[in-house]
């Protein structure tokens, strides 16, 4: 590169070992890394496909030029850009496009279309290309300029280039637009030859039919045919428009409810949330009132049996103790040894009144009290075991846990509705109704798109079996015509050959649909992480989706490093079918997917693009800092450690302010 952009010049050579398939360009974001894609496809096709600035009315920006260069220019002296790619691979081929202009003087630009960028005004550009190619046996030989664009595009087709040179981080969004799908398979397809066969060959029939008498049956199929086309087409159309308004909406949804998030939020949604806290926090309460009331009843019900309980139970176990081993009950009773001592004789006529025989009955009426305990103790056992103590402990347990769960709960209750309050103090309620009404229209469009859409695909899907059933009956009507010599032959070459025509350009959609998706599919399951996807479909309207385990189809649901995967893999299929061999060159691919699916791709690149030759655009950020996976809470490696023993070429993009610069990394 010479006085492109940020480089005054620089000279990059790509790995071109088959082991060693990557290049790595690293620098920080506004050094020149997109550039460097700039400036292949200026090279190639006189353009800049990856700058914002394409509009021929464009006078922002900086010009194409190198800007110091023009700086040191002299005013109304030329100055040269260029831009050189050197191509190996059964021949050697040098590929140069070459910029000049005069300095004008003038600090403005303009963007100029035969330049492929904006220029300096009144600077009178003159772009020239060059092709040589390395002929073995007699050295370099060189094509004329007018032949340049055809062998470019037997090279690589401009339609295809985006699926060698692109930005890794547009991935993302790259499925909203279905239109990107069907365009994708219809130009590895490349059925524009055959759609332009098709043309001209109805154009004849057309002009065949004006020159020669029709038969009438034939006519009046092909009017039918022709009116079925043209409902059939206007019913795509409307999808068509169904989808991209639908798209357009959808974007200006995703903004509103950004607005709205920048702002602190729905004020209507946390009106509605707060008065649901608010309720919800009032039952809670309600409710800890009621388990409380219960644990006090409960409690003054049973607390005196539970408190005594266990004296009461030791009392009874020493007096069973103590009648197991015969101490009680006494053998007298306490009211004939009364009697006896009330008497001072004994029941054997003795004297008691004084003296060891009275204190001996004495003794033996002191034991004798106790006479009337074992049938206390039955009664006082009966009653105790009617009383379950157990479930009335567990009981009261169970109530004070619910009591504590409610409390907690009312607790947190408070918390949510402290937080929506607060946030609705910030919030200015008259803008938010705003977004919200502009919303819900928003969300009604949608909803609208979403109820037509299904019925026009219906009628288009039914006025294709129409369209079938139709030009059968014109293929019967056109035979039998040019069997009787009521249709010229060439008429009927012609229909004929239409008919085949379009029945392989069918054919030849489906096979690579159907091919596209189930390399997708490889490449997709290869990269993700999760195990929850099984499959990719890539339907007849080439809506593109991941199924999940439980087979649903998951598009917008999906993350954003899921969906920068999906189009990865979608386009590393299309590669696959391209049939060119062109370096894959990718910017910033690592800048949207992290943690695990960033691991996950790093490993699974190499294999996905064996036999590539790779170039990456990277930051350092991307490129060198640890993978951390915030789901797993793991650190895994960088993307430089998973792939550098298939690294190559590794380079530094420094850019000092003025100029970029591409040095080998050491």
């Amino acid at each position: 590169m010479k006085n492109f952009r940020q480089y005054k010049h620089a000279t990059i050579k790509f790995s071109r070992d088959p082991e060693k398939m990557f290049t790595i360009l690293r620098g920080s974001n506004g050094t020149g890394k997109t550039n460097i894609m700039n400036a292949m496809t200026w090279c190639l096709y006189g353009k800049e496909k990856h700058q914002s600035n394409q509009s021929s009315g464009d006078t922002n920006g900086l010009p194409i030029v190198n800007k110091e260069s023009l700086k040191e220019t002299p005013k109304n002296r030329h100055i040269n850009m260029s831009v050189e790619l050197h191509l190996v691979g059964d021949y050697e081929i040098k590929i140069e496009r070459k910029l000049t202009l005069r300095n004008s003087g003038q600090t403005g630009v303009e963007y100029d279309r035969g330049a492929g960028g904006p220029i300096p005004v009144r600077s009178t550009p003159s772009v020239r290309s060059y092709l040589h190619w390395l002929d073995p046996s007699s050295g370099w030989k060189s094509i004329s300029e007018n032949e340049f664009k055809r062998y470019i595009h037997s090279m690589l087709p401009e339609n295809l280039s985006r699926y060698f040179l692109f930005d890794g981080e547009k991935l993302m969004n790259f499925f909203k637009h279905d239109q990107n799908v069907k365009e994708g398979i219809e130009d590895i397809s490349q059925i524009e030859i055959m759609e332009q066969a098709i043309k001209r060959l109805d154009n004849i029939k057309k002009e065949k039919a004006r020159k020669t008498k029709n038969d009438p049956q034939v006519e009046q199929h092909e009017e039918k045919v022709d009116h079925t086309r043209k409902k059939l087409q206007e019913l795509k159309s409307k999808i068509q428009e169904l989808k991209s308004i639908r798209m357009q909406k959808k974007e200006s949804l995703d903004e509103k409810n950004a607005q709205l998030e920048k702002i602190g939020g729905d004020t209507t949604k946390f009106r509605e949330e707060e008065k649901e806290v608010s309720a919800e926090r009032d039952r809670l309460n309600e409710e800890y009132r009621r388990i409380n009331s219960n644990i006090k009843e409960h409690v003054l019900e049973h607390a005196g049996y539970i408190l005594a309980h266990e004296a009461i139970s030791n009392t009874l176990a020493i007096i069973k103790e103590k009648s197991e081993v015969g101490l009680l009950p006494p053998d007298i009773k306490d009211t004939f040894l009364s009697d006896l001592l009330e008497k001072n004789c004994c029941i054997c006529g003795n004297d008691i009144s004084k003296g060891k025989p009275r204190e001996l009955v004495v003794s033996q009426l002191s034991k004798a009290r106790y006479t009337e305990i074992s049938p206390i103790s039955w009664k006082l056992n009966s009653e105790l075991e009617s009383i379950d103590t157990t479930t009335a402990k567990m009981t009261l347990r169970v109530l004070e846990k619910k009591g504590d769960a409610l409390d907690t709960e009312h607790q947190s209750k408070e918390k949510q509705l402290g937080y929506l309050r607060q946030r609705l103090k910030g919030i200015d309620e008259d803008v938010t109704k705003r977004l919200v009404g502009e919303r819900s229209k928003l969300e009604n469009e949608i909803k609208y798109c979403d109820g037509e859409l299904p019925v026009a695909k219906y009628k288009k899907k039914e006025k294709d079996k129409e369209l079938a059933g139709q030009k059968l009956e014109l293929s019967k009507a056109v035979k039998e015509a040019h069997k009787h010599n009521q249709i010229s032959n060439e008429k009927y070459f012609c229909i004929t050959a239409l008919e085949g025509l379009e029945a392989t350009k069918k054919k030849l959609i489906e096979d690579v649909r159907s091919e596209v998706q189930r390399k997708t599919k490889k490449f997709f399951l290869n990269f993700i992480w999760k195990e929850s996807y099984v499959d990719v479909k890539i339907n007849e309207d080439y809506e593109v989706a991941a199924v999940d385990v439980d087979g649903y189809g998951v598009r917008e649901n999906l993350s954003s490093g899921e969906r920068v995967m999906l189009a990865l893999a979608f386009m590393a299929a299309l590669r696959g079918n391209a049939g060119f061999k062109f370096p894959l060159v990718i910017d910033t691919l690592f800048g949207r997917i992290s943690g695990q699916t960033r691991f996950n791709t790093a490993h699974a690149l190499p294999d996905a693009l064996r036999g590539e030759q790779v170039i990456l655009l990277v930051t350092d950020t991307e490129y060198q800092a640890q993978i951390q996976d915030d789901e797993g809470n793991q650190t895994h490696p960088a993307v430089h450690d998973i792939i550098k023993h298939r690294v190559g070429k590794d380079y530094d993009i420094m850019f000092d302010g003025k100029s970029s610069e591409v040095r080998q990394h050491e």
